[in-house]
């Protein structure tokens, strides 16, 4: 299984759903007000819940994988509150231990006395933790209704305008007939017209005639040209629709689930005093601060370079030595010259490298010039780019004339827009 950008993985989720077990089970050994534990279990089952439907929930139903794994880091953080709470459970469990003098009723009254005093502020303050994060999770995990929503409407505006295209289509297809009719009638009264003037002109007019109909099967194949799109734009609409209905029975399914989670919230929101509320407020909008710092994290964790050899830049030097280069790195213009300057050490022409007296050429572009300021905007993963060093004064050796200066070069000199290059 992959582990998500915030290094948490499916271990992560299982030894939270241990922690919540174990809490509720200690919990219960306590032996507390019956009120405060009923509710704080009831709690810890509903977050039970959650944390193993997170645990299995694929990242396919969701618009940003993102999104989902903010939602996830986030959920896994209730495991540092549950933590201290079971060390005070804990506390209070040993020195429950240790209070077994006096008769039954005495035993009884301190417990009372060191419940009230210890853990029932500290089980309404964990009650109102686990309410908010389960909140928190749930209105997360309807976020994706929005997108939902905008996906409809683009394609309910995609589907208008293919109307409209259809529509502007048949209106034209309607006109163009009516001009044709038109014209085929004053060619044919032309045409009966002329054979009762003048028998003469039979061969003209059959020539014309024979004009005519060749210009009218044209245009009976642009009909049916027409007609052939309008059936594809048909086609696109009702696919249009289709997708429409099946994106309207999501959203009605997500409105469900958002109602059914806002009843809960009413429900859970009614058993609270004043003052757990603003508690509760506060426990919100910190955990949304927490999602969004998460998910400004995903966004900006870099992404490793792709080790695909068809993603590679082929670069082909002065030398004809072959190199295959990562996009990711040598994309950059100063990335390359550095590479250049590095391998031409030692070699001929590294005096014209170091000098910037050479030319990169984009082979699959006709050899067309990359230039240093456009490099970005020219340099595409598997662009094919091949190298000719700039010379000086070529043709005065006498003995080498228009050849490379390289004595182990065979190669000839041209003269492209005042540049010389071999």
């Amino acid at each position: 299984m992959a582990t998500p950008g915030f290094g948490f993985s499916a271990g992560d989720f299982i030894a939270a759903i241990q922690l919540v077990t174990k809490v509720a089970k200690a919990l219960k050994d306590t032996g507390g007000a019956a009120d405060d534990c009923g509710l704080a279990l009831q709690e810890l089952q509903h977050l039970q819940l959650v944390l193993e439907q997170l645990e299995c929930m694929p990242a396919s139903g969701f618009q940003s994988q993102n999104h989902l794994n903010a939602v996830k880091a986030m959920a896994l953080t209730i495991r540092l509150p549950l933590t201290d709470f079971l060390g005070k459970l804990e506390k209070f469990q040993l020195l429950r231990d240790k209070t077994r003098e006096g008769g039954m009723k005495m035993r009884k009254t301190k417990l009372k006395v060191q419940w009230a005093t210890m853990m029932q502020a500290e089980v309404v303050k964990m009650r109102a933790v686990l309410t908010m994060k389960i909140v928190t999770i749930s209105v997360l995990l309807t976020l994706p209704t929005s997108a939902m929503l905008n996906q409809l409407n683009g394609k309910l505006s995609q589907t208008e305008g293919l109307m409209n295209d259809l529509s502007h289509t048949v209106r034209k297809s309607i006109y163009d007939i009516s001009s044709k009719q038109d014209d085929l009638q004053t060619s044919v009264s032309a045409t009966t017209l002329a054979i009762r003037l003048d028998n003469s002109r039979l061969l003209m007019v059959c020539a014309g005639l024979r004009t005519g109909v060749s210009r009218l099967e044209k245009r009976c194949t642009i009909l049916q040209r027409n007609t052939i799109k309008n059936r594809q734009v048909i086609c696109q609409i009702q696919n249009s629709q289709i997708e429409v209905q099946s994106s309207l029975r999501s959203t009605e399914l997500a409105v469900k689930h958002t109602r059914l989670i806002v009843g809960q919230l009413l429900t859970n929101f009614a058993k609270f005093s004043s003052e757990v509320l603003r508690y509760l407020r506060a426990l919100h909008q910190s955990n949304m601060e927490i999602y969004l710092l998460l998910a400004r994290l995903t966004n900006l964790s870099p992404q490793s370079p792709t080790n695909c050899l068809e993603d590679n830049i082929i670069f082909i030097d002065a030398l004809q030595r072959r190199h295959s280069l990562q996009y990711a790195y040598f994309s950059e213009w100063d990335i390359f010259e550095s590479m250049l300057r590095c391998k031409f050490k030692d070699f001929p022409a590294y005096e014209s490298v170091m000098r910037g007296d050479y030319v990169i050429m984009d082979t699959r572009r006709s050899g067309r010039i990359v230039l240093k300021s456009a490099w970005r905007r020219s340099v595409f993963p598997g662009s094919v780019l091949d190298m000719s060093v700039i010379i000086e004064l070529l043709g005065a050796s006498k003995a080498r004339g228009n050849k490379c200066p390289r004595p182990i070069c065979d190669g000839n000199g041209m003269l492209e827009s005042g540049i010389t290059m071999t």
